[in-house]
């Protein structure tokens, strides 16, 4: 039996180890050598009979352990001298020399290793990972990958966009498609080649075929060993504008309100198309307007909402009169109005005007539709039962004038001093005939200064720019 050097377990045969503690087994132990011995020669030693001779050397030098172990003299000389033959060569048993035993591994740092080992694995596959995720170039390859394969949602997500700015993704996303992305393509692949050398950089600018901002690339660290590339689109500036006050716009979820003509909304939008719609009400009626509005990259676009409508001015004899519609009234005079409109298409309304005379009596017009215009506009003229005695002695009087010349006089003066509309269509009859005629002596009292057809005229001739007549009186 075999038993451990190094804590004294028994050993069975065959092992190169210790099973208790792990020491490995010498194969030269004087325990091994003592049972070859006995098998070999037949006899188990006896205790003093037995010799032994073991020669040790420098193992470091080469040399070997010898054991070598015999019979007595006196059974040596019986054997030689009983058979008459020499004793056969006893066996020799080699072995290595013994290494010096190691203290076992405890089981704390057998786990820190194999913990650390795992660590190392995790961290590196961790490393490879993360670099795949910040590679610019692959997410290129996969941008394109969404557009070709017409995925906008995965596209648009590479994009930043100014929550602040209006957004159409689908019509984005296809400008972007047809008009823009193999320029923009290879904008940013040769950006990022370029950045793979360099430890700087600055913001990028990728423009459309006719250099206008498109988007903005920025690069920034990650984890200070990687880099990430954030791609900002560049919106444009929307200038929006009304014909008329108090206009309520809205374009996709922006509303916007413009107090007066002269207003302007501005608003940041990205290229594509949009509705736009308005809406304004005034006191002849409410107007509405839509339209599609189709926006490119640039820095700066302006668009007007013109709502349609007719705008017909006003003639009187009483600037303070109110005006009247549908038998409400407006609470403007005429004079603050000066025109009626803008009218919106297929309104229907009736008018009139009223006012307060001197006795405190009102007086109204007659009543007009929108039909109801003459040469100059919508007429609200005041007529006293005063004037209309005076009018008839007027003419009673030029009925009993029998001078011929007096006549003539008095027929000019009531062409002159009349009725403003009747005024300026007499002076439209008399320089017609002063041009065939080439006597300018007829229109002659139509341009005495101070005189009442020469101011009903002034205002005739401002309102002749868009009629076949034009006449030049300064």
């Amino acid at each position: 039996m075999k038993f451990c050097t190094e804590c004294g377990t028994k050993l069975q045969d065959g092992l190169r180890f210790c099973t208790e503690c792990g020491t490995p087994i010498a194969a030269d132990s004087a325990e091994e050598v003592s049972d070859v011995a006995a098998d070999e020669g037949g006899t188990k030693p006896a205790g003093d009979g037995a010799a032994s001779e073991t020669v040790s050397g420098d193992a470091g030098a080469g040399d070997v352990s010898k054991t070598v172990s015999g019979t007595s003299a006196d059974a040596a000389s019986d054997t030689n001298s009983g058979s008459g033959k020499a004793a056969p060569p006893q066996p020799v048993k080699r072995a290595h020399a013994k290494s010096p035993p190691r203290k076992p591994m405890k089981k704390l740092t057998k786990i820190l290793i194999g913990v650390a080992a795992v660590l190392a694995l995790v961290l590196f596959g961790a490393h490879q990972y993360v670099s795949s995720l910040f590679d610019p170039v692959k997410s290129l390859q996969e941008m394109d990958q969404a557009m070709n394969g017409n995925n906008m949602e995965e596209f648009l997500s590479y994009i930043h966009f100014d929550d602040k700015a209006i957004l159409d993704r689908e019509s984005y996303f296809a400008y972007i498609q047809e008009e823009e992305w193999d320029n923009v393509k290879d904008q940013l692949l040769t950006y990022f080649q370029e950045q793979e050398s360099v430890k700087h950089s600055f913001s990028k600018k990728i423009t459309t075929d006719g250099g206008d901002a498109l988007f903005t690339v920025d690069k920034q660290k990650k984890f200070v060993l990687y880099s990430t590339y954030i791609i900002r689109a560049t919106p444009t500036k929307l200038v929006i504008h009304a014909n008329m006050a108090d206009t309520d716009l809205a374009i996709q979820k922006h509303t916007a309100k413009l107090a007066d003509e002269d207003a302007k909304e501005t608003v940041l939008i990205y290229p594509g198309e949009y509705t736009l719609t308005g809406a304004a009400k005034n006191l002849f009626g409410t107007f509405s307007y839509e339209d599609e509005l189709v926006v490119y990259p640039g820095e700066q676009i302006e668009q007007g909402v013109n709502f349609s409508g007719e705008t017909i001015p006003i003639d009187t004899d009483q600037a303070n009169a109110i005006l009247f519609i549908n038998g409400e009234s407006t609470g403007k005079t005429l004079g603050e109005l000066e025109y009626i409109g803008p009218i919106p298409e297929g309104a229907d309304m009736e008018m009139y005007a009223e006012w307060e005379g001197p006795d405190g009596k009102k007086i109204q017009t007659e009543k007009l539709s929108l039909n109801d215009t003459d040469w100059y506009g919508y007429s609200f003229y005041f007529e006293s039962e005063d004037d209309v005695d005076t009018e008839d002695g007027d003419e009673a009087e030029d009925v009993d004038v029998e001078d011929a010349d007096d006549a003539d006089s008095k027929v000019a003066s009531a062409k002159i001093d009349g009725d403003p509309g009747d005024i300026v269509l007499n002076f439209r009859d008399d320089y017609e005939a002063a041009l065939n005629n080439k006597d300018f002596d007829l229109i002659a009292p139509y341009l005495k200064d101070g005189s009442t057809a020469y101011k009903e005229l002034k205002v005739y001739i401002g309102d002749l720019k868009d009629t076949k007549y034009h006449y030049d009186f300064e």
